[in-house]
């Protein structure tokens, strides 16, 4: 017998607007001081920790923890908004772990 698992809705996030409240929720700046709207990078295991930019398109709540839906390179990931945060910051470097050939 094959378990199944359920798996959470991904709630979109439809407008520049809602992106930006959700951002904010999680304690993102948001803004660059010209007030244009920051672009977001993605610095993990999907890009061999080379920043990419990528795009925030929706969210998860499973009322225990909310996870990130985010876009990098064409391909949908979810991510912690609280790593996704951190990866945000021009100082982060990620760690690779793993063998990528």
């Amino acid at each position: 017998m094959e378990k199944s698992y359920d798996t959470p809705e991904i709630i979109r996030l439809n407008s520049l607007e809602d992106i930006e409240r959700k951002l904010k929720e999680h304690g993102f700046i948001t803004r660059d001081r010209q007030g244009q709207f920051k672009t977001l990078f993605y610095k993990g295991i999907y890009t061999k920790g080379e920043p990419a930019k990528c795009s925030l398109y929706g969210f998860i709540n499973t009322n225990k923890y909310e996870t990130f839906a985010i876009e990098v390179n064409g391909k949908k990931h979810n991510i912690s908004p609280d790593y996704f945060k951190e990866m945000q910051d021009k100082k982060f470097k990620y760690k690779l772990g793993g063998n990528f050939e």
